[in-house]
């Protein structure tokens, strides 16, 4: 019997990190394959794996043997919310090819496209290209936006032939859902059916209205000490980024295209989901 392989497919902004922590921490009746958080390179040996093979730096026959020779339990879990981000169609072929090895389901999590981009567009600015710093319009015509278009992502995952379940961000931050409802499973086992606890600790803080926080990304180490505290980072699997931040905040006025695709996810939502 192959084994059961549920992959949360994010997107970014609807409180994956905090489902990640508790799938992490409560896996009983499952193992747990995703990004362990917070994120340190020595304990996502297993991600990175699968990362790898998304990003087609690794064939499907390597991953399968790779976890063939760990120790995992019957029903495996993978969350990555950057898959439907840049490249989402490549990595949506990649995960068409495990169907052949595993009892595959997707998870997607729906939250409206007014609350959702704003808050992605200021948590990933300090990496974007400075036209698209300055243009939040621009930004907008960027790939990754197509991962928070419902019925472009369901008519590729259809043409995939793959299994998805979309659920709602209000219900999950409500600590209503369960792992089986989430995946649309009915699984046995208490970790699959007892509440998903959400807590607020990722989110992201608006200064007011439209005004938004930046995380610094990339800070910046002092020249003399760049090397040290590198030494230091890899040698402990800890990091001094966050002493050497320099957030600020931006201001993300509301878009006539931000509109029109969350009046369009809402009716399809209602139409193809709800009914």
């Amino acid at each position: 019997m192959p084994k059961k392989l549920l992959i949360h497919l994010g997107p970014p902004k609807t409180a994956t990190t905090s489902l990640q922590h508790w799938i992490y921490d409560n896996q009983n009746s499952y193992t747990y394959l995703g990004i362990n958080q917070p994120r340190r390179p020595k304990d996502n040996i297993v991600y990175n794996k699968f990362w790898l093979f998304l990003n087609n730096k690794m064939t499907c026959k390597e991953l399968i043997e790779f976890l063939e020779n760990i120790k995992t339990k019957q029903v495996l879990i993978f969350s990555e919310e950057m898959i439907l981000t840049d490249n989402w169609k490549n990595k949506l072929n990649r995960l068409a090819e495990l169907k052949n090895h595993f009892d595959l389901h997707l998870a997607y999590c729906y939250r409206p496209t007014t609350k959702a981009l704003p808050s992605y567009y200021a948590e990933i600015h300090s990496e974007l290209p400075l036209a698209m710093k300055n243009s939040y319009e621009l930004f907008l015509k960027d790939d990754r936006v197509g991962a928070y278009d419902l019925e472009k992502i369901l008519d590729a995952i259809t043409e995939k032939k793959l299994s998805l379940n979309i659920f709602k961000f209000e219900e999950l931050i409500k600590n209503t859902l369960t792992l089986n409802s989430v995946f649309n499973t009915s699984f046995k086992g208490f970790d699959f059916n007892k509440n998903i606890e959400i807590s607020k600790e990722n989110s992201r803080k608006n200064k007011s209205g439209n005004i938004y926080e930046v995380i610094d990304k990339k800070p910046k180490y002092p020249t003399k000490l760049k090397s040290l505290l590198i030494k230091i980072e890899k040698k402990f699997n800890i990091s001094f980024k966050g002493v050497f931040q320099k957030n600020y905040y931006i201001k993300i006025d509301s878009s006539v295209k931000v509109d029109e695709l969350s009046k369009k996810n809402k009716i399809f939502f209602k139409k193809y989901i709800d009914e």
